[in-house]
Parts: C-alpha cells; sequence; structure tokens
C-alpha cells in the first residue's frame, strides 16, 4: 500500500522551504559543511528515526540533537511541532537557546 501525499498549502510549503533554507545556510556558516536538500532530508530522517542523540529540550516543542555527520559534530535544532530542522547551533550556543 502506497502512501498518498497530503497537499500543503502554499503557505506552509513557503515555511518550509524558508525554514529549511535557512538551517542549510547556518550550517555551512557555523560548521563549514554543505548540504543540498537530499542531506538535509537525510538528517531530518536520522532524528525521527532515532538515530540523533537528544542533548536538550527548548521550550515550543523544540529540542537539540548531536548529530555525526562528514566527520562533525553537528547540533542541530529540530522541531517536533513542524517536523524538520530549523537551525544548526555551536556548543556555545546552544546554553543560551532555552
Amino acid at each position: 500500500m502506497s502512501r498518498q501525499k497530503v497537499s500543503k498549502s502554499p503557505i506552509s510549503e513557503f515555511l518550509f522551504h524558508l525554514r529549511r533554507d535557512h538551517a542549510i545556510r547556518r550550517c555551512a556558516e557555523r560548521f563549514n559543511v554543505r548540504l543540498d536538500h537530499n542531506e538535509y532530508a537525510y538528517l531530518n530522517r536520522r532524528i525521527r528515526n532515532r538515530k540523533a542523540k537528544r542533548i536538550q529540550t527548548l521550550r515550543d516543542r523544540r529540542a537539540a540533537y548531536q548529530i555525526q555527520y562528514k566527520g562533525k559534530e553537528l547540533i542541530v535544532v529540530y522541531s517536533h511541532h513542524q517536523h524538520q530542522i530549523i537551525t544548526f547551533l555551536t556548543r556555545e550556543q546552544i546554553q543560551t537557546a532555552n
């Protein structure tokens, strides 16, 4: 049985792409790791499949996760409400994120 794709509103789609592109830029900026859309989706799946270490619970149904990727330890902020990575932070930044 195949899954039917649920159509999203144009605004919802726009916000998804906006958050994704923001996160990809921050990953390049803070960790010097260039992600494409497939790699970003892969990291999201790793969090959903519990293959990442949760290091901190944040407000608004967000959590910080540690993921090993391309030889680097990445820290991501994942929104459980939106089901996506919304940004990448350094260790210093995560201390003040809550």
